[in-house]
């Protein structure tokens, strides 16, 4: 039995994992944490931790689970380059999984995207739309920002990306940046698109997300993954093999 604690337990994210662990008899949940409390003080009790609190606090629990030995996994997103930089560094120490999207869903569309960036180059004009609840903070969402990464990392870094809200202006000639609209309404869960324009034709790769157990789930899987991984700085591809696949 894995022996799990899982902070940001009162979020919409955490409630769903806490009921996922609750009923899996292969995890215990043994501390469901929030903001009223310290992580410190429940640490030595569990086999891994599984993070959705905030962004300042995902860097400091990264950095407790380091000096403790526990594995966690984190799937806040909206960190600063220096919240991910303390949790690059803390993986130096014990196994975390950081993924802003944990939807088995989401990371197939990446790996999708990788493929797609590769074959079809620099001569498709790339544009990516990413639409969430009203309550969200941060823009572009974390999943919207890792598809701009994987486009970058399969075109040698070659492009520039720019950002709209709630509508994307009509693209001008010279214009061949990534371009990411982000639109907050409604209770929309989460939704992704992108498109790859050419002369000719166009290419679009979408995920629509219905409900937040599928990031959930994720969570969950990751978690059980995780457990006497060498120290290092995972993903959710890594979780899912998918980095093996052609």
């Amino acid at each position: 039995m894995i022996k799990t604690i899982v902070t940001g337990a009162k979020g919409r994210m955490g409630s769903f994992i806490v009921s996922l662990i609750g009923n899996d008899p292969s995890f215990e949940l043994t501390a469901g944490i929030d903001i009223e409390d310290n992580l410190a003080d429940f640490i030595e009790n569990c086999d891994v931790v599984i993070d959705f609190s905030a962004p300042s606090s995902s860097a400091e629990n990264a950095i407790l689970c380091a000096r403790n030995k526990k594995p966690i996994i984190i799937g806040t997103t909206g960190l600063s380059n220096a919240e991910e930089g303390a949790i690059k560094g803390a993986s130096k120490d014990v196994a975390i999984v950081y993924s802003p999207n944990m939807s088995i869903g989401v990371n197939v569309m990446l790996r999708l995207i990788r493929i797609a960036t590769q074959t079809l180059g620099e001569n498709y004009d790339i544009n990516i739309v990413e639409s969430h609840h009203l309550m969200k903070k941060d823009r572009p969402s974390g999943t919207a920002n890792k598809m701009a990464q994987v486009i970058l990392e399969g075109l040698g870094g070659n492009k520039e990306v720019s950002h709209y809200e709630e509508a994307m202006a009509k693209r001008k000639v010279d214009d061949h940046s990534i371009r990411i609209c982000s639109i907050r309404e409604d209770e929309v869960v989460g939704d992704h698109e992108i498109e790859y324009r050419g002369t000719g034709e166009s290419i679009k790769i979408s995920h629509h997300a219905s409900t937040r157990k599928i990031f959930a789930e994720g969570a969950v899987r990751a978690a059980s993954w995780i457990i006497d991984r060498p120290a290092g700085l995972y993903t959710m591809e890594d979780v899912l093999f998918l980095k093996t696949c052609a």
